[in-house]
């Protein structure tokens, strides 16, 4: 699964030309981002086993369910990525999932964050 996740992901920067960017969806593109400790086990150089994975999912305001209480929304279809490594690597996993679900085809994208550093800097390009 990571060679092909990694197979999709890596080119996306060389083919942003080929990315849509007219909108043709009403609606909204969510695209959300986080990171969350794990312990691996493996020491790194300074004795730590604890390294951030990198979160995101992905959905769009068509995959929301409101329920009967007209409060509460369901999320029908998600798709998430995972990384373990620099920011910069995660961001190409992240934009391609956000492409292959409706980037640049929505009339607005949302980006849905804690607002640590490492997405603000560029998350969605």
């Amino acid at each position: 699964m990571y060679e092909e996740d990694t197979g999709r992901a890596q080119p996306i920067e060389r083919n942003m030309d080929k990315i849509p960017d007219k909108a043709e969806k009403e609606g909204i593109l969510y695209v959300m981002a986080d990171g969350s400790g794990v312990n691996t086990r493996q020491k790194d150089e300074k004795g730590s086993t604890w390294k951030e994975t990198k979160l995101g999912m992905v959905c769009t305001s068509e995959d929301l369910r409101t329920r009967k209480d007209e409060i509460t929304q369901d999320i029908q279809k998600k798709e998430y990525v995972s990384y373990i490594g620099p920011a910069e690597e995660f961001k190409k996993y992240l934009f391609e999932c956000a492409v292959r679900n409706g980037q640049g085809r929505y009339e607005q994208t949302v980006i849905v964050s804690d607002g640590a550093a490492w997405i603000r800097i560029g998350i969605i390009r």
